[in-house]
């Protein structure tokens, strides 16, 4: 097989890869057109302590009619009952110190917790509560003279005081009276039994649940009583959701037993996005409805929402009024994004076949072939050598337990290869092929590209990435080994800075390279390469899904412009700085002043491209927010680019006006 029939097949392959990727990337947005349903939730608790005195039933109402659709309710702990006056709690020696009828004090231990119930009702779920915390060996309970006594032989301490003990289903009541969905937070307990929560989501039959959010650093169940806690969810439809978290090392609250109970409720879950108490009492209301909004694309249908801020009123009526109007705008936000407020409806599971898997993967493959031989023109026999070798182990990993492996590396070498592609193959077009058209380079470069994207977010596409409950690993490797690939190639290529032929031997690849290591350093080198450093320390640093230097206010209040313009918003780091530079690289040979500088805009342009690929490897976002966001950042930036072109190529010409005055003059 001749050189260029190999090239047709590699071609062809990738081809072949890009429309299964296409498909997989179809069937994806159908599923996630369908998961709409947006829950705003408040806390019951915030709600309660807001309204005070005021109105309850009222502010209820004012809330409903603003859009909430859900109220969270924690459960109760012996602090809440003992302010809604409903039990005393005293430790031994307290109850010494205290003259109660039908107490006798010889009995008393000081090591254990006294609790004064008025109620039988919650005498007995109290009572209940306990003993499956605590065993009914450390549980005893009696009559005292009316009263109703439960002896924890437990000391009573504020962890105590505050730990979870079990729903008020009163509050239940309430709420679903008000006409409202209920969303409960449960706290795991190791000593629960699995009757005991069998009984749990009995009590919870008659309610409209919306879902269950888990308290702590453990979902319901674990470790031993999980599958016990997934088939009560299945039996009863009732999701639970991941929390979202953006400050720690994983993209979802880290809670034990998660993953495995995901999976056996088959991803009947969805995610929850909140605002600490810290950030509302710091923002204000405008940024917060911003906060909120944001996270929908993020696949987060629970915002789960608090009432307190620096900004409330100083009567409740007052706070009701402000959050309500922050709801109703929160609302209009969701209609415009195209989402509706209700009861969430988890996405369903999306799986793909192997065969579509394995045709990605062989463009994956040819495509690393195509950038392997711009480095080492290989004879064709090598080449197909070189391709089974790569794609017939990776691909052998889909067949294994470990499949999500084959799916990371697949991902990740496109995530490299066609960025890194796609600006060699232009590099090369401008150097050697000088009779391109500038608007075809400029499409197919982002069209190559383009190829990367979609393969990743193919290969990605597993309902365990749309949850993050798994993630694209290697963010930092694909930013950063795109820009060392294009710039060992172009030193070896073109590293003597003399125009070199079609055809090139490896060895006068290796020659430019020692040529460069050798290359007498000044002291100007050195202030570029320090310039460089920095450069790429801010890009790394700003790179990834948990950067190392913030958001300066000046972007922030940029990325809000655009959020209120467009759909979804284009990436700074495409629309203002690759495209831009992309625009000015393929118009070199307008300005060819320019083409000195081929290599730094060829790595400018390259951070457009990479970026473009980062795009569509965030699968908890939507593919048709990736799409458009895509879309409208090189439209953006071709705008930009052709002003700054025009700008240059004046800006030369100029120069070059008076360089010739000089001359003559």
């Amino acid at each position: 097989m001749n050189s260029n029939k190999l090239r047709f097949v590699l071609v062809l392959i990738i081809i072949i890869g890009l429309a299964a990727s296409v498909y997989i990337g179809i069937k994806r947005h159908v599923v996630e057109k369908q998961n709409k349903y947006v829950d705003l939730t408040i806390d019951y608790e915030d709600f309660k302590d807001t309204v005070g005195a005021w109105d309850m039933e009222k502010a209820l109402d004012i809330l409903k009619d603003s859009g909430i659709t859900s109220i969270a309710i924690p459960e109760v702990n012996l602090n809440s009952l003992m302010q809604e006056g409903r039990i005393l709690v005293l430790s031994g020696g307290e109850l010494l110190q205290r003259e109660r009828p039908g107490i006798d004090k010889t009995n008393i231990n000081t090591n254990s917790t006294y609790i004064f119930v008025s109620e039988s009702k919650d005498f007995e779920n109290l009572s209940y509560e306990l003993i499956s915390r605590f065993t009914d060996k450390r549980v005893e309970t009696k009559e005292a003279e009316g009263d109703r006594l439960i002896i924890l032989k437990y000391p009573l301490s504020q962890g105590l005081r505050e730990m979870e003990m079990g729903l008020d289903m009163d509050a239940f009541d309430h709420i679903k009276n008000a006409g409202l969905n209920i969303i409960p937070r449960i706290k795991n307990n190791h000593y629960f039994t699995d009757e005991y929560i069998k009984n749990l989501f009995i009590k919870l039959e008659d309610y409209p649940i919306s879902a269950i959010i888990f308290v702590g650093d453990e979902v319901l169940g674990y470790p031993d009583n999980l599958n016990i806690t997934g088939d009560c969810l299945n039996q009863f439809d009732i999701p639970f959701g991941l929390i979202e978290s953006i400050t720690g090392p994983s993209s979802n609250l880290k809670q034990a037993g998660m993953e495995k109970l995901a999976k056996i409720t088959h991803y009947n879950t969805t995610r929850v996005f909140s605002l600490s108490e810290k950030e509302m009492k710091a923002l204000p209301p405008k940024e917060i409805i911003d906060k909120w909004s944001r996270s929908f694309e993020r696949n987060n249908r629970i915002i789960y929402m608090r009432m307190k801020s620096k900004y409330n009123g100083i009567y409740p009526e007052e706070t009701i009024a402000q959050f309500s109007d922050s709801i109703k705008e929160l609302n209009n936000r969701v209609t415009k994004m195209g989402y509706e407020t209700g009861r969430v409806n988890p996405m369903e599971p999306l799986y793909i076949s192997k065969f579509a898997l394995i045709l990605v993967s062989l463009g994956a493959t040819a495509g690393g072939i195509m950038l392997l031989n711009r480095f080492i023109p290989f004879k064709e026999t090598a080449q197909i050598v070189i391709f089974l070798l790569f794609f017939l182990p990776i691909t052998g990993l889909l067949f294994t337990r470990f499949w999500i492996l084959d799916i990371l590396i697949v991902a990740l070498a496109s995530s490299i290869i066609f960025p890194s592609l796609s600006i060699i193959a232009l590099i090369d077009n401008l150097k050697i092929y000088r009779n391109k058209s500038s608007v075809l380079l400029y499409v197919k470069t982002i069209g190559i590209t383009m190829i990367g994207a979609l393969y990743t977010a193919a290969m990605l596409t597993d309902t365990r990435f749309f949850l993050k409950l798994d993630s694209f690993r290697g963010v930092k490797i694909a930013f950063t080994l795109p820009l060392l690939l294009i710039c060992v190639y172009y030193i070896g290529r073109y590293g003597t800075g003399e125009r070199v032929s079609q055809e090139q031997d490896f060895s006068d690849f290796i020659k430019n390279i020692m040529e460069f290591i050798e290359y007498h350093v000044k002291v100007k080198h050195l202030i570029l390469l320090a310039v460089a450093a920095a450069a790429a320390a801010v890009y790394i640093l700003r790179s990834g899904n948990l950067p190392g230097i913030g958001v300066s206010s000046l972007e922030a209040g940029m990325r809000t412009f655009l959020e209120q313009v467009f759909t979804a918003r284009p990436r700074t780091k495409e629309f203002l700085i690759g495209h831009p530079l992309l625009i000015l690289l393929v118009g070199v040979k307008m300005i060819p002043i320019l083409e000195k500088y081929i290599p730094f805009l060829a790595l400018g342009a390259s951070v457009g491209q990479i970026s473009i690929v980062n795009t569509f490897s965030h699968l908890h976002i939507p593919i048709i927010t990736s799409v458009c966001r895509t879309v409208y950042g090189i439209i953006i930036g071709l705008i930009l680019g052709l002003i700054l072109l025009i700008l240059v190529k004046g800006a030369a010409v100029i120069v070059d006006n008076k360089r010739k005055e000089h001359v003559n003059g």
